[in-house]
């Protein structure tokens, strides 16, 4: 590899890690007091990126006056808004803190939402513990060139399939 063609990656990687991410916030039900929670630790992180929310995260969070991308409810249609966006390319990160209590039960968007985020290989966080890991991934700004890696990954599988 040239000096040339090394110099402008690393370039590349700097204004990279300089954007603005598209992160997905949706939680069940029993979780949303725990995203409201990781909204408020995490705001001034999360204030610097685009945020994408299901209806009903975003009535659970509107307090924390965050500019907010409202989706339709997840089971009514926002978990298939997300599908489209992680499939063109559009989402970064997806935090989804999944319920899996006693009466858990996963409907079938939710499980697609899953298998989309490892089909693409979107860094997906279902729990806290996940969660500040990526957090602090995002904040050191450390997470720019695994996201420059997955969109040519994305661009090769396109091609690959299509």
């Amino acid at each position: 590899m040239s000096i040339i063609r090394k110099i402008s990656q690393t370039e590349e990687n700097l204004e990279q890690k300089d954007r603005k991410l598209n992160i997905v916030l949706t939680a069940r039900e029993r979780k949303k007091e725990l995203m409201v929670r990781f909204c408020i630790a995490y705001r001034n992180i999360i204030t610097c990126h685009n945020l994408f929310v299901t209806s009903e995260v975003s009535r659970a969070i509107e307090k924390l006056d965050l500019n907010l991308t409202v989706l339709l409810n997840g089971i009514l249609g926002g978990y298939h808004q997300i599908f489209s966006k992680i499939s063109c390319g559009e989402i970064d990160i997806v935090f989804f803190f999944r319920d899996t209590g006693k009466n858990w039960y996963s409907n079938q968007s939710e499980l697609e939402l899953l298998r989309n985020c490892d089909f693409y290989n979107i860094p997906v966080a279902t729990n806290l513990a996940t969660a500040e890991i990526l957090i602090d991934r995002i904040a050191d700004k450390s997470l720019g060139c695994v996201l420059t890696n997955n969109n040519t990954k994305r661009r090769e599988l396109d091609e690959f399939f299509y």
